[in-house]
């Protein structure tokens, strides 16, 4: 099974990178096929909802993107890191997933059923409500796709390496990566 991990998160080794790791090593140690992709070192630019996709069955915009379609449609499980910025996904994630629009749409859209879907996201307050707007996008679309959502991994992780000293938040993003691939 190929797991394709997104990481959101524009710090490097922070709190999201650190419990994608958790979860990313777990799944391999089940079977799993990994791969991270840390969508900060790419160049993405946000979809300019031209619908030339619609027309030429590829995206017009020639960016990082490109090297990524292929590996969203290649992956059994796509598990997305992102931290909460403003009640909201990063703009590193928001500019990736808006990009799947380009997806969308046959033969790719065949392709695109089936997979699983899982979430990990960090924040800083005290509350799982904080997430709440990356929840529900990304369970919306995971209905949208015909995709399974798995139960998200919230966890306050605001100050620098937090994530790495919560056990609990470690262990529960190893028992997602395990979950995504049974």
């Amino acid at each position: 099974m190929k797991l394709l991990a997104l990481n959101g998160s524009p710090r490097p080794f922070g709190n999201t990178w650190t419990l994608l790791a958790s979860a990313l090593k777990a799944a391999q140690a089940n079977g799993a096929q990994v791969e991270q992709v840390d969508l900060a070192k790419l160049k993405i630019a946000p979809c300019q909802a031209c619908d030339s996709c619609r027309r030429t069955l590829r995206c017009r915009i020639a960016d990082d993107m490109m090297l990524l379609y292929d590996k969203i449609l290649d992956a059994d499980v796509i598990l997305i890191g992102t931290p909460v910025y403003f009640w909201s996904m990063s703009a590193q994630t928001k500019a990736c997933v808006d990009r799947w629009y380009a997806l969308d749409l046959d033969p790719l859209r065949t392709r695109m059923q089936g997979k699983r879907l899982g979430l990990i996201s960090c924040y800083a307050d005290a509350t799982t409500e904080t997430a709440s707007g990356v929840v529900f996008a990304f369970r919306s679309a995971a209905e949208y796709l015909g995709w399974q959502f798995y139960e998200p991994v919230l966890v306050t992780a605001g100050a620098h390496g937090e994530a790495g000293r919560n056990p609990q938040a470690l262990q529960a993003a190893a028992q997602l990566g395990r979950r995504l691939i049974e």
